[in-house]
C-alpha cells in the first residue's frame, strides 16, 4: 500500500518520512528568521500517520526558547474552522504557519495579516515545485515508482498473502521554496537536516 489510507490489512508500506520532513521543514523556517513557529492541523492528518508531524514538532519546541513556544492547533474536522483558527492566531501571534490547508491565507487575510510580509506558511503536503506554495515536497512520482520496485520485488520471491511482519519503506520529502515565505539570500543544503553524520577517516 502506499501511505497510510489503508489501516487494515496491514500490509507493506511505502510513504514518506514524515519525521524527517518536519524537522527539515523547522530547519529551513528558522533559516528564514521565523522564531514563533505554529502548527496548525485537523486531528486525522496526524492521528492517521501516528503523530508523525506532531512528535518532531514537540522535539523541536522543547528545545526551543520558551518565549517562542507556540500552543499547538490540532482539532477534529468539525471544529476546523475560520473561527477557531482566528482565536488561536491572536492569542499567541505565530509568525509562520505549518500546516495542510492553504485556506489559512485568506483567513489570515481577513485577520489583516499578508502573507508572507506578515505571517508565513509552510504546506505540509506542498503539491508540486511550482513556487506557488513554500513547503515540503513529497515527490509522489519518485513514491509511486519505489511502490512498483517494491511489488515487483514480491513478486519475483514470491512472497504473497498478508505479511507476518510489515515492512515499511520511506522517502525522504525535500524543501521547496514558494511566495508564501520570506526568502533567504544565503542558502545552505538542508535536505538532510536533523540527522548527524560521522565522517570516516581513511586509513
Amino acid at each position: 500500500t502506499i501511505g497510510y489510507s489503508l489501516a487494515r490489512p496491514e500490509l507493506h508500506r511505502v510513504t514518506s518520512d514524515r519525521y524527517h520532513a518536519m524537522l527539515l521543514a523547522v530547519h529551513e523556517l528558522r533559516k528564514r528568521g521565523y522564531q514563533r513557529l505554529g502548527l496548525a492541523l485537523e486531528s486525522n492528518q496526524d492521528e492517521r500517520v501516528h503523530h508523525q508531524w506532531v512528535a518532531p514538532f514537540l522535539w523541536e519546541q522543547m528545545h526551543g526558547k520558551p518565549k517562542d513556544r507556540v500552543p499547538l492547533l490540532i482539532v477534529k474536522g468539525e471544529e476546523w474552522n475560520e473561527q477557531r483558527f482566528a482565536t488561536w492566531f491572536r492569542e499567541n501571534s505565530p509568525d509562520v504557519i505549518l500546516g495542510y490547508d492553504p485556506q489559512v491565507i485568506p483567513w489570515l487575510e481577513r485577520l489583516g495579516r499578508s502573507v508572507p510580509r506578515d505571517v508565513g506558511f509552510a504546506h505540509l503536503w506542498n503539491p508540486d515545485q511550482s513556487g506557488k506554495l513554500a513547503g515540503l515536497y513529497h515527490n509522489p512520482p519518485g513514491i509511486g515508482a519505489a511502490a512498483v520496485d517494491f511489488l515487483t520485488g514480491l513478486i519475483h520471491t514470491n512472497d504473497r498473502g498478508i505479511p507476518p511482519s510489515p515492512r515499511v519503506m520511506q522517502l525522504e520529502a525535500s524543501w521547496a521554496d514558494g511566495k508564501t515565505i520570506k526568502t533567504c539570500e544565503k542558502m545552505v543544503p538542508a535536505r538532510r537536516a536533523g540527522i548527524a553524520r560521522v565522517k570516516l577517516r581513511r586509513e
